[in-house]
This record gives C-alpha cells, structure tokens and sequence, in this order.
C-alpha cells in the first residue's frame, strides 16, 4: 500500500516538506501553523484534510474550513477539488466565519419564531425595495447617514462614512462593551451618541431585528453562549475545525471557534502573524 505522501505526490505533482509533513500528520488536539507567505500554508491545510478523510476515517462532512473571505474559501475549495476529485466523492464544509455565523443566527431565530432583516447592500434597486414606517430606509448606509445628520447637524462626507463603518465594525469584533465604546478613538464627532442611536435603530422593532455582517458575528456568539442546545448541535456536527488566514480572525470570531471547539480540541489555525491586514477593524493576532 502506497504511503499517503508518495499517493499525494503521483496525484497532485505536490510533495511536501518534513515540516509540512509533520503538521499534517499530528491530530492529537490543536495546533497552530505560522508561516510566511508562499510558503505553503493553505497545500498543507489541504493535505491535512485529506489525510484526515483518507487514513484517519473522518467522514468529508464532519470537517469544517473555515477563512476570513468568500475569495480564500473558494480558493481553499478549488484547491481541494484539484487535489482529491479523484479520491474523495463527499464534500467537506468551506465557509467563511460569517456565512457559518448568519446559519447560527438564522437558526436561532427561526427557532424562537422571530424574523431578522439584513441591512447590507449598495444597490438603488435595495434601497427603494426597503423601507419602514417613518420612511427610513433599511440599507446601513442610509440609516447611518440619518442618524449622524441628525446628531451632527450636517451631511456624512464619503470618508466619515468609511472611518464610521470601520469604527463600527471595530466595536463589535473588539467585543467592545456599551459602556467603553466613548473610549474607542475616532475622528468621528459624536461616535458614541451615533453607535447607540443605531443600536437602538435596528433593535426597536422586536419582531424585525436589523441585522448588519458584525451583529451576525456578535448574535451568533451570543446564541453559543446561551443557547445550549444550538451549541451542542454545531459541537457534534464536526469532529475537526481547520481555520486559515488566522491572522485575521477577530476577537469575536475567535470567540466562536473556541466554542465550536471545546469538546473535541481538534483543531488546526493558519496563519501568519506578520501579515495580518485587518488590525484596523479588530483582528486579534495575539489571540492565536
């Protein structure tokens, strides 16, 4: 019988370095990656994977992967394909953290019969389809543009608006309590006057939560934490939990692998600690 290495070299022309070797050979409980760019990290993650399916028995669907963009999991995925079309028919789960969070949150909701509505989207067409009863339309960037008007006296410019969502953004994926958000250092005037302002937006209409991309992240932490048995469905749901591009991962989405995590420990994170490009809107480096 052909060793796992020499099978990976005759069908995907890759052969892999001893340490690359040993990190796809160790499943013992977690274990973290650092590498420089081009060095191999998402080949290795992949081989890891298959070594997983193909000699450790771990059925396709009980392995989730998961990146911080749509781009690297569908690059993870094709890569994937290229390398095991020919040995593995099932799939194994890709995933961005935010669409694995948006599937915890809907789930939470359908399951207390309450409706939610995502805010994001650019589109005239989306912002003439959305709207409530005093006329606000439900598109982030409008409400936004409200609501600073309306506290600061003046229109938003195109780059207080962009400092504003990363702002946002920032506070949410910090975990960020409420009561410090005066704290958080921004050029906007008024920020913490405009973060509750939008809060209370989005939350007055019980029936119709207003959702953004970071309240998907923070809802989906919160029901882990609450709700038990939504937790322990997603624990049992997979026995191994690959993360690459760790560097970017932000403090609340760490916090939601680690609970995703907890009972089996197994679990890889990819990254780079010299490369991280998302500190401006919370990742937490350090955390890996």
């Amino acid at each position: 019988m052909k060793d796992f290495f020499e099978l990976m070299k005759e069908e995907t022309g890759k052969e892999l370095n001893q340490v690359q070797k040993e990190a796809v050979l160790y499943n013992d409980g977690p274990l973290l990656l650092l590498a420089s760019p081009g060095s191999g990290k998402t080949t290795t993650l992949n081989m890891k994977i298959g070594y997983l399916i193909l000699e450790k028995g771990i059925a396709p669907h009980k392995i989730l992967a998961l990146t911080f963009s749509q781009a690297s999991a569908r690059d993870m995925e094709a890569r994937f394909d290229v390398f095991f079309h020919n040995l593995i028919s099932d799939k194994v789960k890709f995933s961005t953290i935010h669409s694995f969070a948006y599937a915890i949150v809907r789930e939470y909701f359908y399951k207390h019969g309450k409706r939610f509505i995502l805010i994001e989207g650019e589109s005239e067409k989306e912002n003439e389809d959305l709207r409530m009863g005093e006329g606000y339309k439900l598109q982030k960037k409008y409400i936004l543009r409200n609501i600073f008007k309306e506290i600061n006296g003046s229109n938003i410019t195109e780059d207080q608006m962009e400092e504003l969502l990363r702002v946002l953004g920032y506070v949410k994926n910090k975990c960020i309590p409420k009561t410090k958000v005066s704290q958080v250092k921004t050029a906007i005037k008024h920020f913490d006057k405009i973060y509750e302002a939008y809060e209370f937006f989005k939350k007055k209409d019980i029936n119709n939560i207003l959702i953004d991309f970071d309240d998907m992240l923070v809802y989906a932490n919160a029901v882990l934490k609450k709700d038990k048995m939504i937790l322990t469905k997603y624990q049992q749901m997979f026995d191994y939990i690959l993360v690459d591009e760790s560097q970017d991962t932000s403090l609340v989405q760490h916090n939601i692998i680690e609970k995703l995590a907890e009972p089996h420990q197994q679990i890889c994170m990819v990254g780079d600690d010299d490369q991280t490009l998302y500190s401006w809107r919370g990742a937490e480096v350090d955390k890996i």
